[in-house]
Order: C-alpha cells, then sequence, then structure tokens
C-alpha cells in the first residue's frame, strides 16, 4: 500500500535529512502499518523511535486508528460495533496476591463475561475474592449467596462472605471459574453469577449477588484471603442484548 511504513526512524543531531525519510510521516501524520507484527517491529530498534505513551498509529490490516497508553496499544477508531454475541475485550494473568484489571468495563457493553482458567494458588487452600475496583479491601456485593455443593452451608450477606468467589482455591490442581456481571459500568446497582469447579476438593460452587451503591465501576479485582501468590489466565468479553 503507498502509506505502509515497518519502521518509525529518530534522528540525531547533525544528521542529514533526506527528503525521502519524511515521505511517509509528514503525508499520513500518523504512522502506517500493514499489521500489529509490523508495528510492533517499527519501535525501538536500531534508528528506531522508542515506544512511549501518546503514540499513535494505523493499521491497514483492520483499519483502525490505534494509540499507545504505556502499556499497551488500544483502538481509538472506529469504535467496535455491539454485537449480541461475546466479543474478546482483553486476556491477562493472575501474578501476586490480587491483580487488577483496568479498564475492563465502559459504556461499549451493559454485560461482561469474565473466564478464569488454570487458576491455582502457591499454598494453602485461601478463598479467592472477586471486588469491583481496585481495592481488595472494597466489597463488591452488599448481599451475597453461596451455595456450595459438598456439604457447605447456604451463607447471606454477611462482612465475610461478601467477597467470596470460591472456597477452598486449589494449590495443586488447577479449578476454573465463570463470572458474569451486569452493568458495572453504568451508575446503577451490578450484579453477579458465577460459576466454577475446584478440581482439588472435588466441588462444584455457585455465588449470586449484587452490588446496591449505584457506583460506575472499569475495573475489578482478583485476590484471596492469605495473600498466597496465584496464578492463572483471564479472559474479559462484553456483550449486548
Amino acid at each position: 500500500m503507498a502509506n505502509t511504513q515497518t519502521t518509525v526512524p529518530t534522528f540525531i543531531p547533525g544528521q542529514v535529512l533526506e527528503a525521502s525519510q519524511l515521505v511517509n510521516s509528514a503525508a499520513t501524520g500518523v504512522p502506517v502499518f500493514a499489521t500489529t507484527g509490523t508495528r510492533d517491529a517499527g519501535f525501538g530498534g536500531a534508528g528506531e523511535k522508542a515506544l512511549a505513551e501518546g503514540q499513535l498509529c494505523y493499521l491497514e490490516s483492520t483499519n483502525v486508528v490505534q494509540y499507545y497508553d504505556g502499556a499497551a496499544w488500544a483502538t481509538l477508531a472506529p469504535a467496535p460495533a455491539v454485537s449480541s454475541g461475546l466479543t474478546l475485550i482483553a486476556t491477562g494473568s493472575l501474578s501476586g496476591a490480587s491483580t487488577t484489571f483496568s479498564s475492563a468495563f465502559s459504556a461499549t457493553y451493559r454485560n461482561y463475561f469474565i473466564t478464569i482458567n488454570e487458576m491455582t494458588c502457591s499454598a494453602g487452600n485461601p478463598d479467592m475474592y472477586f471486588t469491583l475496583g481496585a481495592a481488595t479491601t472494597n466489597y463488591a456485593y452488599s448481599q451475597m449467596y453461596v451455595d456450595q455443593a459438598r456439604a457447605w452451608s447456604f451463607n447471606q450477606g454477611s462482612t465475610s462472605d461478601s467477597k467470596i468467589i470460591m472456597n477452598n482455591m486449589a494449590s495443586t490442581d488447577p479449578s476454573t471459574a465463570n463470572i458474569q456481571i451486569d452493568q458495572p459500568f453504568l451508575t446503577n446497582e451490578t450484579s453477579l453469577i458465577a460459576s466454577g469447579l475446584n478440581y482439588q476438593q472435588s466441588q462444584w460452587f455457585q455465588t449470586a449477588g449484587k452490588h446496591n451503591a449505584n457506583t460506575s465501576f472499569t475495573s475489578f479485582t482478583i485476590s484471596n484471603s492469605t495473600g498466597a501468590t496465584m496464578t492463572g489466565s483471564v479472559a474479559i468479553y462484553g456483550f449486548g442484548i
């Protein structure tokens, strides 16, 4: 394509600047790349500009404008069409005693589906916690109902239960969890339904509850009751109705 670049050059004092070196960048205003692969290869090499927050680019493969936020590339425009099916928003991993997933929720979707796979902890069998926002001490739900299969009692609305998603998370055999959240970004009450399987304990669980406050959230945090190091892969999906 006419505007496609493979590098974003940088220059040093005293260097002779040829007109041909400015043809693409001066004509388009932002670097144009064929794919995300050529985009990533166009920064940080010998004679290339270091990738930094605020950088813009255009991708021919998807016809979108992107910006770099200091940690990852994000799409600026056009906005993705809202579909009634699941749309992958982001993926990530659990690390340390708690992991916050920022920019998970936005005005684009009302409902979200979160999957956690291959989940383990470093020691013991702590409870896994889910909280809206970045604070692990902020109880996500003022009403939480926990129904555990394997002779667990029925719990309702207590402080200790209001953020539990899984009891006795495994330290060896990995577990899975699926969490559906309704309208976390809207300034409204937020509801949650979660289910999963604790392989080590041979335990199935199901949890439901709601956050009564009319609060808009953009992030969520996964943590645990003992501060153990957690591992696992996380995928966040949005869907319309």
